[in-house]
């Protein structure tokens, strides 16, 4: 009995399942053939949002290097206070000698290159010289005011060559190039050339020397004609009396033996 009513119950629940299932699978297809349009939807614009411009990060500035300068060979004694600038040998001949001549003692220093040591060919010395402007023997006494100094420079090289170069600019210059050519010696700095005032000076001394040398010969023939007019004078006089003496017309003057007149014991007597 019990079974029976539990085999019910069971085919019950099957054919409400069954109805069911059926039921939704209509309503799914119903469903599915009506398509309703959508409605459009409005779609709202964005606004922008502003972007703040990037704020730049300063760079720190590199702290630069300290680099020590290089040691250079000397010419003349290191110090502060004195004139001092950096030449280069582009002479292309070994230097032997540096002097420096300023107005002040009026002569030209002693050799300033250390003992044994040449200025080599495409070397750079440091130059040191005394700067003489503040000096008391710098100052004229008449007029009461301090004369400017003038320096040169004057260098010699292995083959016993000299050259001068007028006017050095101490004070000035800060690095330059010695050069020699065409017979002088002269300076290159600061985009500056003093060949062509070395050239200058150099046909001035050659022209000075011309004439004194044309001078000189003047003198010395002037001497020669008054030599040559002497001679001729004592050729005429020394004629005169030689054609006196052998003219055979010419008698001694008669000696009037009457009229001697002679200085004796007693005294003057005729």
């Amino acid at each position: 009995m019990k079974r029976k009513f539990l085999l019910i119950i069971v085919g019950t629940i099957l054919s409400a399942s069954f109805v069911f299932s059926a039921c939704g699978n209509q309503e799914n297809s119903e469903a599915e053939t009506v398509t309703e349009s959508p409605t459009p939807t409005q779609t709202e614009t964005p606004t922008p949002t502003p972007t703040e411009a990037p704020t730049s990060t300063p760079t720190a500035t590199p702290t630069p290097m300290l680099t020590e300068e290089p040691e250079y060979a000397l010419i003349g004694e290191k110090d502060k206070s004195s004139f001092h600038c950096l030449l280069t040998n582009k002479t292309d001949r070994e230097i032997t000698s540096v002097q420096i001549y300023d107005s002040v003692s009026d002569e030209y220093s002693d050799n300033l290159l250390p003992k044994k040591e040449t200025f080599k060919k495409d070397e750079t010395r440091q130059l040191y010289y005394p700067d003489l402007n503040g000096s008391s023997s710098n100052v004229d006494s008449k007029e009461e005011k301090v004369l400017t100094v003038e320096y040169n420079l004057k260098i010699t090289f292995a083959e016993g060559e000299e050259y001068v170069l007028h006017g050095f600019p101490f004070g000035t210059i800060e690095k330059g190039n010695l050069k020699a050519a065409d017979g002088v010696a002269y300076l290159e700095y600061d985009k500056i050339s003093t060949k062509e005032s070395e050239l200058a000076i150099k046909e001035n001394a050659e022209a000075e020397a011309a004439a004194a040398s044309e001078s000189n010969n003047s003198y010395y023939e002037e001497d020669s004609y008054y030599e040559d007019s002497y001679d001729q004078d004592s050729y005429y006089e020394d004629s005169s009396y030689d054609n006196s003496s052998s003219n055979p017309g010419y008698s001694e003057p008669a000696v009037d033996q009457g009229s001697e007149q002679c200085i004796g014991d007693s005294g003057l007597f005729y």
